[in-house]
């Protein structure tokens, strides 16, 4: 009977903790990374960073001739990992909208510059809503 119960819980300790350990070897990317380019809001941004130097977002023009801003849900990104996010802008100087949706970060240089490829879920006003993927490119 012990043993039925031993076993399990001892288990259960060795995925707690490997959970943990999992968890705390997070690796965060874009503490250098100033500029974003690409076919993704914003198409031409700017990077802002908290004050632990973690990547939050980006703040930029796109193409649809309007403001785009980028908000990371948790600063960092992380590497190897999806990351999401929220947006919000306006197109043609005046029509606002707002988006969710989600990155994953690749072919990391070592100087630190990436790629991105995601796809998000947007609404324009009044409400019109739809779906994009982008691909961009943060150095």
């Amino acid at each position: 009977m012990k043993k039925r119960i031993i076993l399990p819980l001892l288990i259960l300790s060795f995925l707690m903790i490997s959970v943990t350990i999992l968890a705390d070897n997070t690796k965060y990317i874009g503490q250098n990374i100033d500029y974003q380019v690409g076919l993704d809001l914003p198409n031409v941004g700017w990077a802002y960073h908290d004050e632990e130097g973690n990547l939050k977002g980006f703040r930029g023009i796109n193409l649809g001739l309007g403001y785009s801003q980028k908000t990371y849900f948790e600063p960092g990104l992380k590497e190897g990992k999806f990351n999401n996010f929220w947006g919000w802008g306006t197109v043609a100087l005046i029509i606002p909208y707002g988006e969710i949706g989600t990155e994953y970060p690749f072919a990391l240089q070592e100087n630190g510059s990436f790629w991105t490829v995601g796809g998000a879920l947007y609404v324009y006003f009044p409400i019109i809503p739809g779906a994009r993927i982008g691909v961009s490119y943060h150095f």
